[in-house]
């Protein structure tokens, strides 16, 4: 329950990369499958009631239990395709296709998430989404 977004710091500036709702699996890849700390930062933006497991259990649940191999692929592959969009999203030249891309999307994120994170997240200023989106409701 509750929402988390993901983020790194470049030049001083907090970029965001992932939100994840409620039903998602949070998780800084490189860190808990490498080992070592990574570069993204999780943040709660919503109170939140979440579950965990730390890699030793996750890698004896595997063994013990390989049918939960399928339930974790299940999983990953909803991680990639997330990711895919995203680099999809930011591929797209104009604030104006990418913000509509991801209002098409995730609709309820714009009603929970700050602009400034929504800004972030589409590699825009928060002044230039602000006019983006005033020219879409004015036409």
């Amino acid at each position: 329950q509750g929402l988390l977004r993901m983020y790194y710091v470049k030049d001083g500036e907090e970029i965001c990369s992932r939100f994840m709702e409620e039903g998602h699996m949070c998780i800084s890849v490189y860190s808990f499958f490498s080992r070592n700390i990574g570069y993204e930062y999780i943040e709660t933006l919503e109170n939140c009631t979440m579950a965990r497991i730390h890699y030793d259990t996750l890698q004896r649940i595997y063994k013990t239990h390989p049918e939960f191999n399928f339930n974790i692929r299940v999983v990953t592959e909803q991680y990639f395709i997330r990711s895919e969009e995203r680099l999809y999203l930011l591929r797209k030249h104009q604030v104006d296709e990418r913000y509509n891309y991801f209002a098409d999307r995730y609709p309820s994120l714009l009603l929970r998430v700050p602009l400034k994170y929504i800004a972030g997240f589409l590699g825009t200023s928060v002044e230039t989404l602000s006019r983006v989106r005033n020219k879409l409701r004015h036409g």
